[in-house]
């Protein structure tokens, strides 16, 4: 079943991209938008968790560049949402933001915001995952919640996170080799394989405490 909304708790639904409006604004809005109604449960599940956590609060503009269209795959579903920023303190005038394709310009604040999708939603598709992705976030819950072997989005994902988050010297490259395990024991997060949402939930803690 598709649910027709415009915000989500409150978090009007905007839209950024031409000829409607330029990219890496906040966009026009409210936008009624389209989600099936699990999905849109997921969504909001991971939405409210990261307003608990996020040290500027609840945001009050969140930028799609798409959620349901008539077309083929999980958007074509009502199952994904493309999120392309996020803004903050409109109403007070700080303007604070994560624009996707700026990730980076602030990876931490990226990467932090990705590990709390990750843990609600099972496909997130990020700036490093390829070129076609670096100005949002795809979300869908085609896949479910948890580790998968071999899977080239949580694997750059994890090399980000070394990176930036831990400063660990490593290529994102999406190749899970020895490279890739050294790292992650001297960050002190091996193996994230049986302990993915813990995982998560630890990268979080440690972004948002450098946000």
């Amino acid at each position: 079943m598709l649910v027709r909304f415009d915000n989500i708790d409150g978090v009007a639904i905007h839209y950024a991209r031409e000829p409607v409006a330029p990219y890496g604004t906040i966009g026009k809005g409210p936008r009624k938008v389209q989600l099936e109604h699990i999905f849109l449960q997921n969504l909001t599940q991971a939405l409210a968790e990261l307003w608990g956590r996020c040290p500027w609060g609840k945001a009050e503009i969140l930028v799609s560049g798409g959620c349901y269209v008539e077309k083929a795959g999980r958007h074509g579903e009502g199952r994904a949402i493309d999120i392309d920023a996020l803004w903050w303190g409109m109403r007070t005038g700080g303007g604070q933001h994560l624009v996707t394709r700026d990730a980076v310009s602030y990876p931490i604040r990226y990467l932090a915001v990705e590990a709390i999708l990750r843990k609600h939603i099972g496909m997130v598709l990020d700036f490093w995952y390829n070129h076609a992705h670096e100005d949002h976030f795809h979300c869908d819950n085609g896949t479910p919640v948890g580790f998968r072997p071999g899977s080239r989005s949580q694997t750059v994902f994890i090399q980000s996170v070394l990176q930036h988050v831990y400063g660990q010297q490593i290529e994102i490259d999406g190749v899970a080799g020895n490279e890739t395990k050294n790292a992650m024991i001297k960050a002190g997060v091996y193996p994230v394989s049986t302990q993915w949402m813990s995982f998560l939930d630890q990268v979080a803690t440690d972004a948002f405490l450098k946000w």
